[in-house]
């Protein structure tokens, strides 16, 4: 949906994942190898923060991010103003169970599977409502 956004909307956009690897690049030693781990959420935020102000007339879509915590996100993002829209996608669940398996490696889904699927879902709507809530209060509504 974020690259339909963009071809269509004109949006850039803000892949964290992405971005950490990027930032990862310019921290290569003399020899060119490149530190293991997690990159310091500081310095992708400050790589992102620089993209947005380089160009404060576009428009930005995130497509996910990587903060461990949701309010740091939000945090984060506040920074830029008040999000447009804030979209939550999923698919059917057929869809869902095969890239289950691709990304997991496995010919097929189990009970354990299953069950891990559906804590996960309670997972994302938990955190779906968390983050609309905290965005319809930090709104400015006229």
């Amino acid at each position: 949906m974020a690259n339909h956004l963009a071809e269509k909307m004109g949006h850039r956009v803000i892949n964290m994942a992405n971005v950490a690897e990027e930032v990862r690049k310019t921290l290569a030693d003399e020899d060119g190898n490149l530190p293991e781990g997690d990159i310091a959420m500081d310095k992708i935020e400050a790589w992102i923060t620089d993209m947005i102000r380089a160009d404060p007339k576009s428009k930005f879509v995130f497509d996910d991010y990587t903060h461990k915590d949701d309010d740091d996100f939000v945090a984060f993002v506040s920074k830029f103003g008040q999000p447009d829209y804030l979209l939550f996608l999923t698919s059917e669940k057929d869809t869902i169970k095969q890239r289950y398996l691709k990304k997991n490696e496995k010919e097929e889904f189990g009970d354990d599977d299953l069950e891990l699927l559906k804590t996960n879902q309670s997972d994302v709507k938990a955190k779906k409502q968390k983050l609309q809530t905290k965005f319809e209060e930090t709104a400015v509504h006229i």
